[in-house]
């Protein structure tokens, strides 16, 4: 049943599954950043120099572990970030949860409203009916 909520509902109801979608989406991109951040930390801590003394060998390899190291913090600062914003979008669905739980409320509240209208028109019909079938049944029982 369509009451002046219903668009309003409607509406609601679609920001609250858009936070959802983007809320699951962050997620996600937060397990894959940790994996990887992860994998990064395995292969620093499994890095080891080679022991022959070649300087050149010891650059390529200084080199290699810092290019690690950089990774990694790059990891860790787009997780940070990916964190900010799941907390940004958790609070945003809170917000839209709770407008979207009112507007729901209103929107039963008014069905109810409406629906006693009805049962009360439709009782007063069917006293009208009654009436004029008894006025009618004692009409003819005078006759």
């Amino acid at each position: 049943m369509k009451t002046k909520f219903s668009d309003l509902l409607k509406l609601k109801d679609r920001r609250v599954k858009e936070i959802e979608r983007a809320l699951s989406i962050k997620i996600d991109e937060l397990r894959s950043a940790k994996v990887k951040q992860e994998d990064i930390v395995n292969k620093i801590n499994e890095f080891q120099t080679d022991k022959s003394g070649e300087i050149g060998v010891y650059q390529v390899q200084k080199s290699y572990f810092n290019l690690l190291i950089d990774k990694k913090d790059e990891i860790l600062s787009k997780i940070n970030r990916i964190e900010s914003k799941i907390e940004t979008l958790r609070t945003e669905y809170k917000e839209a949860s709770i407008e979207y739980e009112k507007i729901l409320y209103l929107h039963k509240e008014e069905k109810k409203l409406i629906l006693d209208e009805i049962k009360s028109k439709e009782s007063k019909m069917m006293d009208e009916v009654a009436n004029i079938l008894f006025n009618k049944k004692s009409h003819k029982e005078s006759l």
